[in-house]
Formats: structure tokens, sequence, C-alpha cells
């Protein structure tokens, strides 16, 4: 049974789409983005009712997200930005979940693959507390590695069946030094000169969920998770409480008020234009079980181990 807020987010969701493309962009009248686009058609998708077994929004917007993909395999900012291609992971995701463009997510988890952070020489520790050699992903080329790309990209190559790639141990290595050690993850670094950084949720979230089922609860793990359940019961942004509530259920740690709390976080969203992203990543949230199976063994592509 879709709630009621579900049902108004879903419906705003198509008001705020494009109508010449089937994307939607970052606010209503701005060009579409890949980003957004994904987020939303799935959002439609793990929300559609039972009898609807196809969702025509979701994938018209897997096809926009199909013209603009580039000759490498990434997937670009938008038509007019095609790079950089952080936005990759988002369109593999969709294309994995209405099973389409099998070819496409085979090149662009070849380009996820091959990208890879800056790294930089080992700083003194009062100045960077993280090893700053562990690669990453980064947000542009030719940059250093951070949190939340290293996220998503891994969270891309589960969805492409590259659990075993040496790529996926070196995001996992480079997520786990990151972790703070008062508990859970900000954009990237532990320290800067002599203080120690704040945890984010939404950061916090997006590396427990692309750490879940790689490796085994640990000291970084269970902080991370102890954060979470202290900051989201007062987190009504969007996006912190939706990436963390998905992080928390990657462990299977679920509040039991959590559909309260998305329901309140909709609420101020729903009248705004640039909502499309927060209302996809809502809808994920509430509905989390119909699409991380899409990043585990066994749902996913068959493994390839072997290296590029």
């Amino acid at each position: 049974m879709i709630t009621a807020w579900a049902e108004q987010s879903r419906a705003r969701l198509l008001e705020l789409r494009d109508p010449g493309t089937g994307a939607w962009g970052y606010s209503q009248h701005r060009a579409p983005a890949a980003e957004p686009t994904a987020l939303a058609a799935l959002g439609l998708w793990v929300s559609r009712p039972q009898s609807r077994p196809v969702d025509p929004e979701s994938h018209a917007a897997a096809e926009w997200l199909a013209k603009i993909q580039g000759s490498s395999g990434s997937v670009g900012i938008s038509a007019e930005h095609p790079e950089p291609g952080w936005p990759t992971p988002y369109a593999i995701w969709l294309w994995k979940a209405l099973d389409v463009h099998k070819p496409g997510r085979e090149r662009a988890v070849a380009w996820l693959l091959k990208r890879t952070g800056k790294p930089i020489p080992k700083a003194n520790k009062d100045v960077a507390g993280h090893d700053s050699t562990i690669p990453g992903w980064p947000w542009i080329d030719d940059t250093y590695g951070w949190v939340e790309p290293t996220a998503l990209a891994l969270l891309g190559l589960r969805a492409g069946g590259q659990f075993g790639h040496t790529r996926c141990q070196e995001g996992v290595r480079l997520l786990l030094d990151r972790a703070l050690t008062q508990g859970g993850w900000n954009y990237g670094n532990t320290l800067a000169y002599g203080n120690t950084l704040r945890p984010q949720p939404e950061s916090t979230g997006l590396a427990l969920t692309a750490l879940a089922g790689l490796v085994s609860e640990n000291t970084s793990i269970t902080r991370g998770l102890d954060y979470l359940q202290t900051t989201l019961p007062t987190t009504r942004a969007a996006s912190s409480l939706a990436w963390g509530l998905i992080g928390l259920a990657a462990w299977g740690q679920t509040p039991a008020t959590a559909e309260t709390w998305l329901e309140e976080a909709s609420t101020s969203c729903l009248p705004k234009p640039d909502s499309t992203r927060r209302l996809g990543l809502l809808l994920l949230a509430s509905n989390i079980q119909r699409w991380t199976p899409l990043f585990q063994p066994g749902q996913t592509e068959d493994r390839h181990d072997a290296q590029d």
C-alpha cells in the first residue's frame, strides 16, 4: 500500500518532469541533468503500485540517460556538460533496475574501473589524518579521491557485478580509512591542521551502504551506525535523512518511526521547484527492499573478478 506522502511525492515528480525529454533537471524548467533524472526515475520505479509492473516514465528517463552516455562509457552531468562523469553510477543503477541497456551498463562499469583519484604523498598526520595515497574516485578527473564519489562508484560497480575487483577493494580501503574516530564520515577528511572534522548523515549513509556486504561489522561500522541512530531523529533535511536511513537499513537497522520522519521531510520538499533529487531519495528510502538487491550477489550481472 502506498502512503499518502508517497503518492503526493510521485505526483509532484511527474509535475517536475520535462515533457519534451522525459527527464528531470535540478529545478523545474531547468535543463535535464543525469543525477536528478536517475533518482526521480528510481523513486518512481520503487514506489510504483503492484498493479503497475512497468513504469513508462522511468523507462523514458533511462532512454534519455542512454542518449547522453559518452563514447568513453561515462554519463556526464547533462547533455550540455558531458564532463565530469561522476553521475555515471546513477545511470548504472537505473539501467540495472529496469534491466535495460546492458551494453551501456557494461561500458559504464568499464569506465568506472579505469577512473581513479589522484593520490598525493602522505602528509603530516596533523595536517591530514588519513592515508592520502589511496586513490578512490574523484568528483573531477585528475583530482583527489573523496568519500561520496568513491561510495557512489562502489555501488555502481556492485550493480555491475564487480565485487571482487581490486578497484572495489581500493574503494573499501579508502572508506574505512576516512571513517571518523567519533563515528561516521564527512566529505573526505578526518582532520585538518589538528582540527577533527564533523560527520555528516548523507556522507555516512552513503559510505555504510557502499560497505555493506563487502566488509564485516567493525568499530568504524558500529560507530557510524550509532552516529546515525543518534542524529537522524532530529534530521529532516531530505537528502541527509534519506541516505542516513538507507545506510542504516543496509546493516539491518530501520528505526520504527522512519516512515514518519520521511513524511515530515517530504512536506517541506513538495512545494519547492528544486525538490526532484530529494523526493526521489525519500521514495528510495521508503522502499529500500525494492532496490538494494541491485547491489547484492546473485541479483546483478555474473561476477567478473578478472582484472582490467
